[in-house]
């Protein structure tokens, strides 16, 4: 029992509390006083260009990394016992800690050269991690997100090219210019941002990455690598503006959030809704960032890091009390076989959907308020509020086939729950009940003025009272299925297609070129005329050669008597 308190998770996850408290400390502190500390250290000069290595500390910057420790620290208490199982813990363990060095990296960088090697880790650590398991679907799942993320560490690599521009690669010298070199640069900044933060039409990878382990999920692809984007974009807020780019980020991050809150209304897979709603925030995150709200943006990073890593693990700690299910049509009843679990799910969820004073209302209680101020079209208001009303219709749906009705598994569901588990739920409970006031105090001392009529403001209640109704009318009396069948859910589960698009497609034709590469030239013409085909043919001259060479007088009278037949009818015939 000794030993196992004194695991290797337990003390990184230790570790990692301590490190919280440090970092959260700093944090506040650094805010309060706004102090800023770049520390610059040059390594040479070549070409007029400045070889230094650079980090920023400020606000910003030690609250997210506080943020991404307390999520390390209650994943790794929690991964003691989910992987106790496991044969490689060291690996998976290292494996963590070089993803957790890589987002620390991002996080404090202040050079465009060291932010890609931050950022090329979390790609190259999330497809280790993806492929963890070693089964097909984890390989192919970890390839399309690899190469979805290598197409946004091709961008930021093109951003650090036209960096030479500047003859730094501190990216506080780019305030100071402002010509064509920027639309270039903004461009490609936000395409790789849209690639990490996986925005259409880059959104297939991350539900492909669901095949991971649910502490990689919990830590990865909620909280730290699909907030990566988000983050960049943040840091080079000022770029956003110019030339109108915002717009077309304005339009991508809509659709993404419709998308994504459309497809959860039809999905079975619990972790793949979990990864559907974590799209459909990101796609939040983007379109606070192209309406200028920026601090708005990373407070909701923030908010959702907490519940919906807290709702990874509570979706994780259900696979392991039933056995690796993953289908939330087998659960129910999940009051009475575990209440804790039940409790720590509802907080995530009903956070998720911005219920009063948990931590995801501070959050989306005042992006809904601030848009609702501002002046858009009718098109980016009707779907704004679609989305909206889509997460309140699937978190119902979840809910329902949670917590209502029997359980349609088996009778060996486990009720047993480690102290490990209990310690990393109710880590995340506590922080996302209490963090979310606490932070909108912090981050936002004076107080927001917000004015709205009535109407505005009883809209809220309005959708979610029609959420209520038109879960009740469509869901529960299998509306979509029985006038539907199986087509809407075909073209649902793929994504509108973009699944299909993301891989068979794309790769189709390069097999088919391949193929006939193989077919045509490999086992054609390169047999005929490549190295093989011409050691054939040299072989065949050689031993007709070598023939001439032993019977010569043969060969000689044959020939003769062949030109003298050939003269002969020449002669005949002129």
């Amino acid at each position: 029992m000794m030993f196992y308190f004194f695991s290797p998770f337990n003390i990184l996850a230790i570790l990692f509390l301590f490190l919280f408290l440090l970092f959260f400390s700093l944090g506040l502190y650094f805010y309060f006083l706004n102090v800023k500390i770049i520390y610059i250290w040059e390594l040479f000069f070549l070409n007029n260009i400045s070889w230094d290595i650079s980090f920023m500390f400020d606000s910003m910057s030690l609250i997210f990394c506080s943020f991404v420790l307390i999520i390390s620290c209650s994943v790794f208490f929690f991964s003691t016992n989910y992987m106790s199982g496991d044969i490689y813990n060291y690996r998976f363990i290292i494996l963590m800690l070089l993803f957790i060095f890589s987002m620390i990296m991002l996080i404090f960088s202040f050079n465009l050269l060291f932010i890609i090697i931050g950022w090329d880790g979390l790609g190259l650590v999330s497809y280790l991690l993806v492929i963890y398991y070693g089964n097909n679907k984890s390989l192919s799942g970890g390839l399309l997100t690899y190469m979805t993320n290598r197409l946004g560490d091709f961008a930021l690599i093109i951003t650090i090219c036209f960096s030479l521009y500047f003859c730094s690669w501190d990216y506080m010298y780019f305030y100071i210019f402002n010509d064509y070199v920027f639309v270039f640069m903004v461009g490609f900044v936000i395409m790789a941002s849209m690639t990490k933060s996986a925005q259409l039409p880059f959104s297939a990878w991350l539900p492909a990455a669901m095949a991971a382990p649910t502490p990689v999920s919990s830590l990865v692809h909620s909280s730290t690598l699909v907030t990566a984007g988000v983050y960049l974009l943040i840091r080079f807020n000022l770029f956003i503006f110019n030339y109108n780019l915002n717009y077309y980020l304005l339009f991508f991050s809509l659709i993404t959030m419709f998308m994504a809150g459309l497809i959860a209304l039809f999905e079975f897979d619990i972790k793949k809704i979990v990864a559907l709603s974590t799209l459909s925030q990101m796609g939040l995150m983007m379109f606070c960032i192209s309406i200028g709200m920026f601090n708005v943006a990373f407070f909701h990073l923030l908010m959702h890091a907490l519940f919906k890593a807290l709702m990874f693990l509570c979706v994780g700690s259900l696979m392991y009390c039933g056995f690796g299910s993953q289908d939330m049509r087998f659960f129910g009843s999940l009051w009475s076989f575990n209440p804790f679990i039940s409790f720590c799910l509802l907080l995530s969820v009903f956070s998720l959907s911005g219920f009063f004073f948990l931590s995801g209302f501070y959050s989306k209680d005042l992006i809904i308020e601030m848009f609702m101020m501002m002046d858009f079209s009718l098109f980016v208001f009707v779907m704004f509020f679609l989305s909206m009303f889509f997460t309140i219709i699937y978190s119902l749906r979840f809910m329902f086939y949670l917590y209502i009705g029997f359980c349609n598994y088996n009778s060996c569901f486990l009720k047993y729950m480690n102290l490990n588990f209990i310690i990393s739920l109710f880590l995340l409970s506590f922080f996302g009940v209490f963090f979310g006031g606490l932070m909108f105090w912090f981050l936002f001392p004076t107080p927001v003025f917000v004015i709205l009529s009535s109407d505005m403001k009883n809209m809220i209640f309005f959708i979610i009272f029609l959420s209520f109704i038109f879960y009740y009318f469509f869901f529960m009396n299998n509306f979509f299925m029985n006038f539907f069948g199986n087509l809407i859910f075909w073209f649902m589960g793929g994504m509108w297609f973009f699944t299909y698009m993301s891989t068979q497609y794309f790769m189709k034709a390069p097999f088919f070129f391949s193929f006939f590469f193989y077919k045509i030239m490999d086992k054609g013409w390169s047999e005929m005329y490549g190295g093989l085909g011409l050691y054939n043919n040299l072989l065949f001259f050689s031993s007709k050669s070598y023939n001439l060479k032993i019977m010569n007088m043969y060969f000689f009278y044959f020939s003769f008597f062949i030109w003298l037949l050939l003269i002969f009818l020449f002669i005949l015939l002129f």
